[in-house]
């Protein structure tokens, strides 16, 4: 049973505030209340309005007959250049970038294995909670060490959390981060034997891109999470329902989304109004089978305020888009540890 985040939906909380409904001078002010937000007068009133919309567009959802709920969560009063912060980091590298080397292993294909019927590696020690990109275009990044802490885990038999900021920061050919970029280009460095991966712990997150690959000299982790020479490559996954299952089945999957502008308000169910396209980084995590329908779970990394079970959302699966939900199959990939997959210990 999937648990909503007690910051998206507290049951109580959101009945306080749609009691006032169509009051929405005093809704806002409940809603401030609850998650504890303060502004200028200039900054509260553009909010406000964005407020209103939400609340209008809540409403909307939740009287059609969809198998997914909305409802007031901490990102209904963002501002839509914070949302595009959030939804729009991934960035298609440039030709030269996209040409195979020596770190590409090839396409993940369906072999005609039997598939599970369902997986959800947050339950077997591979998946670290939800982390915060903050208002900074890094989804990429966190997409990318989300399937690499997964494959480190299921390799090492250890679950370790990962730094998103030396990903983003030296994984970027820009060196700027937040401006968005490839989640390839994180596994490419991390095999590249510059430096090793160091844990969140010993190069803590920032959210911006305005410090350097390292600000530490020389390149050195005071506790390091991967060696150089642990990750052998990366590979991408075939555009096909079978070979995305198959290869979830395996490790968690980084992958690119479109029209996750939209999840701002996502409260539970599947959710099945995603655009085609490439825009927003998640990590599959997992797949099965509920109420609304078959579902692909999707790590995100809006903090454990977002979704269901502190920081997820599952959107549908095998609904006959050839690109797969939100264009999951657009763009699929994973990091390839040198090491023998052992038993994660959890």
């Amino acid at each position: 049973m999937f648990k909503v985040s007690m910051f998206a939906v507290s049951v109580a909380a959101q009945n306080a505030i749609w009691d006032n409904y169509p009051n929405y001078v005093a809704m806002w002010s409940e809603y401030k209340t609850f998650f504890n937000k303060n502004y200028p007068e200039i900054e509260d009133s553009d909010r406000f309005e964005v407020f209103q919309g939400n609340v209008e567009k809540v409403r909307t959802v939740n009287t059609k007959n969809v198998t997914y709920t909305f409802g007031l969560t901490t990102f209904s009063d963002f501002l839509p250049s914070e949302m595009l912060a959030l939804s729009g980091g991934v960035k298609q590298p440039v030709h030269s970038e996209t040409i195979p080397d020596d770190t590409y292993l090839g396409r993940h294909v369906w072999n005609g294995e039997a598939l599970p019927e369902s997986v959800d590696w947050t339950t077997q020690g591979a998946v670290t909670p939800a982390k915060d990109q903050k208002i900074c275009g890094s989804c990429w990044a966190f997409s990318a060490v989300a399937s690499l802490e997964g494959a480190n885990a299921l390799a090492s038999g250890n679950l370790v959390s990962l730094s998103e900021q030396q990903a983003m920061q030296c994984g970027s050919p820009t060196g700027r981060g937040c401006e968005g970029g490839w989640p390839d280009n994180v596994f490419k460095y991390a095999l590249s034997g510059q430096d090793d991966f160091c844990t969140e712990d010993a190069y803590p997150y920032q959210g911006v891109d305005t410090i350097p690959c390292f600000w530490n000299v020389p390149h050195t982790c005071s506790t390091v999470g991967v060696k150089k020479g642990e990750v052998a490559g990366f590979k991408d996954v075939d555009h096909t329902m079978e070979a995305m299952m198959s290869a979830v089945a395996q490790q968690p999957v980084s992958v690119a989304v479109g029209g996750s502008g939209h999840w701002g308000n996502y409260a539970g169910g599947v959710y099945t109004d995603c655009d085609v396209g490439v825009g927003h980084a998640v990590t599959v995590v997992g797949y099965g089978t509920e109420a609304g329908g078959k579902y692909w779970k999707l790590k995100n990394s809006w903090g454990t305020g977002f979704g269901i079970d502190g920081g997820y959302i599952l959107i549908g699966r095998d609904r006959g888009v050839a690109e797969g939900e939100c264009g999951l199959f657009v763009h699929a990939s994973y990091p390839v540890m040198a090491n023998t997959p052992k038993a994660v210990q959890v």
